[in-house]
């Protein structure tokens, strides 16, 4: 529970782990936090303390626990609360405050923001006080929750719980207490946590967000969400009054997400996006204009009204409120100066002091103190009127002997009483103890209590259940071992199937290709592997000539090569390695692709030699059924020529002889043509025959070309990998040479820069020297003028000389302690801007070096030459070291950040 009076604003600092993009780029941590002394160091020996501070693992719930649930229970006793989340883009504001909401659940993960938890408790404490007034006998408190929701959208104020955007309709008014209002924005009545979360959502979804280079959601406005709540409750009985009077408490709770400060050159805003930032970091600039005035503790104008920020914040900033500021930061060291200004921030604000109360309505409040004070007086009337006190001598206020008196019977009555009550309950277990003995005298059995037969009962309860379930397991395991066993058949069968539609199609393609007429198959085969032969025969040809010009100019380019390299022509020749690396690596080219195509050659003549042995074979058995043929017709003639020979020396040939001779001569005219067919068949397969021996040398010829090609083969890949590594050795030397003009073109630029800014610091502190000395000669002229001439006087003339010199040494040494300062601080100033560009730039450095790595390390992976693996290794070698030297850069570009900021303090700036 709060208490009035003055309070502090809370200062929490919470450090977010490094994203993702962070970690790739390689980004170190440069803040670490001290949790037992509530340090945060920055740098090497940069220190911050605050109330609260929160390291990389912290979670959700601890900086909910330690620093926002007391705020939310104040508000039962009317005081008002403020979170204030505040932090460059992408340091984790809304996900700390928990705005933006994806989905809305009564239950709290480790992702849930601050404002769902605040709104979880609030309701839950509604019905604990409801529940503890009933338990009580109290009346019931009646609360009543109004949420709003607005965001600062270019200076303009916007109401996300409506759909009409009406900026001009919206004004901010302050009451007579001095308590902000708006005028014009609606408000939500809600009745529990859902309801509340679903108007949050409702409102995130309306509210404006963009995408930069430093975060794909940035939000492009200030976001205030404000929980208002008043409750009815019966106040606390004071003196001996036995009635209770209702008093009426409001409260507020404003939940702050403030856009980040940004600078554009980072975010790389332009169009709509550059005004928005603009905007931001002009709010975010009054803001910080306030919180220095108010942290000074020196008083003077607050300048509330430059901003409509600071204006709707009037009350959380130096007003009535409970305030925690929650200062997000990044703890990578390329954002160690948005960080550092954001600490800076944080550590005034800590000193900014409230002036808290209570919002209790003043006309019930009066009511209740005076109702008080009649009771007070009523009750001393009485004890006056009942003799219980009187006046002494001296007027003082003294009891009675007679009010002593009572008041010493009352006590010695309560200790008899006391005493009866300890002898009763004595009494009463002497009797028990009586009643026990006596029953186990007469051996009477103890009926059992009502608990162990309720305990039986369940005892046999629990054990039928067990067993039911035990049965039901055993049955869902037997049903299912059966679905296994049906799986295991239904995949045999399924691969049965498979088999058998394999072996279909291979029956289909053998019958298919069965079918095809032998005759012109072998046509087909022998035109195919003539034409193939020729082709193959003129390929090789080609291929052997290209071959031989273009070693006869590896070879001269090799020995032309040997010769020392001037850095003038280095050029010229890195062109010539690589023209000549890409010549051999076309000639690889064209002998894997003869090779290729002489080895799918001399297979397909093999298979056509196959073909024609089995063609042959067939063909011998052929003539040699016709010969056999041939001889057993012959044979049959001869006999029955004989036959009718023997006949015609009888004198007895026939018609039938004659007939039957007639039909042996037809039958062997046939044979024999058939026989010269088959001759002819004979002699076109002798011609197939020798074909096949050429076939077979030409096969032959074609091996010993593809060997050949193959040795060619092998040598040509040794040249490449040799000119792989001397192109790859003047790269390496290339890119030294340029490494180091590029390290010394940038010491030069550095120191060109160095120059050119000490140069324009001079010209700049020349100028205004100029103005200010022009000023005030202009100012000493005036009050000349003023005084008018001097008058001598006698007494003096020796003190008016010492005078005069002592005024002007006084002026001069004024004017030089300006002039230093003056100096100073621009310098300092510069110096700051200088090694904040120069971070940026050394960041942008290392993204790049950082890609170069990606990619070599790719080229490394993919290649599986040796060779070039180690030419990759030590081109991976330098990158790494290039990177470690930039690493080292940043670290010191770090440290003289620090160093300046601690050796200076200046004002809140936001860099634009």
């Amino acid at each position: 529970m709060s208490a009035q009076g003055s309070s502090s604003v809370k200062v929490a600092v919470r450090v977010r782990p490094l994203n993702a993009r962070e970690r790739l780029e390689q980004n170190r941590i440069c803040a670490s936090v001290h949790s037992e002394d509530h340090e945060i160091a920055l740098g090497v020996d940069r220190l911050f303390t605050f109330d609260h501070v929160f390291d990389l693992a912290c979670n959700q719930f601890s900086i909910y626990d330690h620093c926002v649930k007391d705020l939310v229970s104040g508000l039962f006793d009317g005081f008002n609360a403020t979170v204030l989340a505040y932090g460059q883009t992408g340091s984790g504001k809304t996900y700390t405050m928990g705005t933006a909401l994806d989905t809305v659940s009564n239950d709290l993960t480790p992702e849930t923001g601050v404002i769902p938890r605040a709104i979880k408790q609030l309701f839950e404490e509604m019905l604990l006080r409801v529940e503890a007034s009933k338990d009580k006998g109290l009346p019931e408190p009646k609360f009543n929750v109004l949420v709003q929701f607005v965001e600062l959208y270019n200076e303009e104020i916007i109401d996300l719980l409506t759909q009409e955007k009406n900026p001009q309709g919206i004004r901010i008014h302050e009451d007579t207490t001095g308590s902000i209002a708006l005028k014009g924005v609606s408000q939500v009545s809600v009745a529990g946590p859902l309801e509340t979360l679903n108007t949050l959502r409702q409102g995130a979804l309306n509210r404006t967000t963009g995408s930069t280079n430093m975060n794909q959601v940035s939000s492009r406005s200030h976001a205030i969400f404000t929980v208002f709540l008043k409750q009815e409750r019966a106040s606390e009985l004071n003196g001996e009054s036995e009635t209770r009077e209702v008093e009426f408490l409001n409260a507020k709770f404003h939940f702050v997400d403030l856009a980040g400060s940004e600078r554009l050159k980072r975010t790389g805003a332009v169009g709509d996006r550059a005004k928005e930032g603009i905007a931001i970091n002009c709010g975010l600039l009054s803001l910080g204009n306030v919180i220095s005035v108010l942290g000074s503790n020196r008083g003077g104008h607050v300048p509330y009204r430059d901003s409509k920020l600071t204006r709707l914040l009037q009350d959380s900033l130096g007003g009535n409120s409970q305030t925690l500021m929650v200062a997000c930061i990044s703890p990578s060291d390329g954002d160690l100066a948005e960080t550092l200004n954001t600490l800076r921030y944080a550590n005034r604000a800590k000193n900014i002091t409230n002036k808290v109360s209570a919002n209790q309505d003043k006309s019930s409040k009066i009511i209740s103190e005076l109702r008080q004070r009649i009771l007070e007086l009523e009750a001393k009337l009485t004890d006056y009127e009942s003799g219980k006190k009187q006046f002494d001598v001296d007027g003082v206020e003294v009891n009675t002997l007679q009010y002593q008196e009572n008041m010493l019977l009352t006590s010695e009555r309560n200790q008899l009483a006391m005493r009866v009550r300890t002898l009763e309950a004595a009494n009463e277990a002497l009797r028990s103890r009586l009643v026990t003995q006596q029953m186990s005298s007469y051996n009477i059995p103890s009926l059992p209590v009502n608990g162990e037969v309720n305990g039986e009962a369940n005892e046999e309860e629990h054990t039928k259940a067990f067993q039911t379930v035990i049965e039901q397991l055993e049955r869902v395991r037997s049903q299912l071992f059966e679905s296994e066993a049906r799986c295991d058949k239904f995949e045999a069968e399924v691969k049965r199937l498979k088999e058998q539609k394999e072996m279909n199609s291979i029956i289909a393609k053998m019958a298919f290709e069965g079918d095809v007429d032998t005759d012109q198959s072998n046509a087909m085969i022998e035109t195919l592997d003539k034409a193939a032969i020729a082709e193959c025969t003129r390929y090789i040809l080609d291929l052997e000539g290209k071959s031989l010009t273009r070693n006869d100019s590896i070879e001269s380019d090799d020995y032309a090569d040997e010769g020392t390299v001037d850095d003038d022509d280095s050029s010229h020749n890195d062109d010539t390695l690589y023209e000549a690396r890409d010549a051999m690596c076309e000639d690889l080219v064209d002998l894997h692709a003869a090779i290729s195509h002489k080895e799918r050659l001399i297979a397909e003549l093999e298979t056509s030699k196959s073909e024609l042995i089995n063609m042959n074979k067939n063909i011998l058995k052929q003539l040699q059924s016709s010969h056999e043929r041939i001889e057993k017709v012959q044979a049959e003639r001869d006999r029955v020529l004989q036959n009718f020979e023997k006949a015609e020396k009888g004198g007895s040939e026939s018609a039938v002889a004659k007939k039957i001779r007639k039909e042996f001569e037809q039958k062997l005219n046939k044979l024999r043509a058939e026989q010269k067919a088959l001759q002819a068949y004979e002699n076109k397969c002798k011609t197939l025959e020798r074909q096949k021996q050429k076939d077979l040398e030409q096969i032959t010829k074609m091996k010993n070309e593809v060997k050949d090609l193959q040795t060619q083969k092998v040598k040509l890949q040794q040249n490449i990998v040799a000119e792989n590594k001397k192109v790859q050795k003047a790269l390496n030397e290339k890119r030294k040479f340029e490494a180091k003009a590029a390290t010394q073109n940038r010491k030069y630029e550095n120191k060109i820069r160095s120059l050119e800014s000490h140069g324009n610091q001079l010209e700049t502190f020349t100028k205004r020297t100029a103005e200010i000395m022009k000023q005030l000669k202009r100012e000493l002229a005036k009050q000349t003028v003023r005084r008018g001439p001097a008058t001598p006087r006698p007494n003096s003339v020796k003190n008016r000389v010492p005078l005069a010199g002592k005024s002007k040494i006084t002026g001069a040494e004024m004017w030089s302690n300006i002039e230093k300062n003056v100096t100073a601080m621009i310098n300092k100033g510069v110096l700051n801007l200088q090694l904040v560009e120069e971070l940026d730039r050394q960041v942008e450095a290392r993204k790049v070096i950082l890609n170069e790595i990606s990619q070599v390390e790719d080229m490394f992976a993919k290649s599986r030459d040796q060779n070039v693996r180690d030419v990759l290794i030590d081109e991976l070698t330098g990158k790494k070291e290039k990177l470690t030297y930039i690493q080292s850069q940043i670290h010191q570009l770090n440290s003289q950040i620090c160093d300046l900021d601690t050796n200076q303090e200046y004002p809140i700036t936001v860099c634009h």
